[in-house]
């Protein structure tokens, strides 16, 4: 599964930078002293950027099982599962440098598309560029580039502080480091699963799914059990408390026929409004049966595509990578933006789709990784009744 992943990501994050922005710009100076540099296997390049960097996120970066002398990745984990880490650095072998150029420079144009600083660092390299963003809580950087035949491709991702100048550089010289001191795999940091730990009366599956009011029993499915707690609530009087809250189908404060009939209703299949605590610990109430969902970003588009909910989505903005998104296409999915988080031209692309989707109630809701990515859209939203949620896929 790990490696499944890796593929993934190898194939819907290769995104290169453009240059400009951040007062980043050392392009200047000496010729570098690398000109002419040719490699025949990549693994050793990753393996020595394992064994030496551990930079924005102080912990291993580790090679990646699978490596060979023409692809090798150095992922770092940063509290994900190694099959689903978004941070590496990705080392690709070019038959020689112009055709490294050439996918540098295929690349380099599809991060027009996407928001951010561009970072103009191109230290010793042939070409390198990269796009960095500082949000609310949480920063990302793309850098790539290429030296003599050999491309490379990374991203960061961080949460509770901002990548500064200072990490840009670091990152920057270990790389290049990597390129004119390769190792050996076997110096390589390698991932080792940690043996399951058991803990008594641990927390079950359940407690990590998003929680839906009428779900009485706390058992992830709404049936004629949740209607029989919720008819004895309103039949004594009783009053909501944390012990029962989500009884209270529609979580207005009160046990009363309303809680009934909504429950009543979502058993029946019919179209209802559900209200549920989402993964990002918000209240939101939704049009149930949910169908016309908006994806936004690349990490939910993958989760959508791969998970099987390609039905169920009416448009999706993210890289495109039609190896991971072609689930969505063929479902007659929009696919109405490349960027990850919402801009003038993806917000004017889910009114447009609402107005066509008005027959179905228009869109049922926008789902997100974090709610920095809706900017200052979110207050748009709230204005014209268009939920959002979040989903912590990454």
């Amino acid at each position: 599964m790990a490696f499944k992943w890796l593929s993934i990501l190898t194939a819907v994050i290769i995104i290169l930078g453009i240059i400009a922005g951040l007062g980043l710009n050392n392009n200047g100076g000496d010729d570098p002293e690398d000109d002419g540099f040719v490699a025949d296997d990549v693994s050793k390049i990753a393996a020595a950027f394992s064994a030496n960097y551990s930079g924005l996120f102080g912990e291993d970066f580790f090679l990646n099982e699978g490596e060979s002398k023409d692809l090798a990745t150095a992922n770092h984990l940063n509290g994900k599962d190694v099959g689903r880490t978004y941070n590496y650095v990705t080392f690709v072998l070019e038959d020689d440098k112009d055709e490294a150029k050439a996918e540098y420079e295929s690349l380099k144009a599809m991060n027009s598309n996407y928001d951010g600083q561009a970072v103009a660092i191109k230290d010793k390299f042939d070409d390198a560029s990269g796009v960095c963003e500082n949000l609310d809580g949480s920063a990302y950087l793309f850098y790539s580039g290429y030296l003599g035949n050999v491309l490379f491709d990374s991203y960061s991702y961080v949460e509770g502080k901002n990548i500064t100048e200072s990490d840009i550089r670091e990152l920057v010289s270990e790389i290049h480091y990597a390129f004119t001191h390769p190792v050996s795999v076997d110096k390589a940091k390698r991932y080792v699963e940690p043996e399951p730990v058991i803990i008594e009366d641990a927390v079950s599956i359940e407690d990590s799914q998003m929680k839906v009011f009428g779900n009485a029993d706390g058992n992830a499915t709404i049936d004629a059990s949740d209607l029989a707690i919720i008819k004895s609530l309103a039949s004594a009087g009783a009053a909501v408390d944390d012990s029962n809250r989500m009884a209270d189908a529609n979580n207005d404060g009160v046990f009363n026929q309303a809680d009934i009939d909504l429950v009543s209703g979502i058993i029946a299949g019919d179209r209802v409004d559900v209200t549920f605590i989402d993964q990002l610990d918000r209240t939101v109430t939704v049009g149930y049966p949910l169908d016309n969902i908006v994806a936004l970003r690349t990490d939910v588009c993958a989760f959508m595509a791969i998970g099987g909910f390609e039905d169920y989505v009416a448009g999706w903005s993210g890289s495109d990578q039609k190896n991971i998104y072609s689930g969505l296409d063929a479902a007659g999915s929009s696919h109405i933006g490349t960027g990850s988080v919402m801009s003038d031209a993806i917000w004017k692309s889910i009114i447009d789709l609402d107005s066509q989707l008005y027959s179905q109630g228009g869109v049922g809701a926008v789902v997100v990784d974090r709610l920095a990515d809706l900017k200052t859209y979110a207050a748009d939203m709230d204005a014209i009744g268009m939920p959002y949620f979040g989903l912590r896929v990454t």
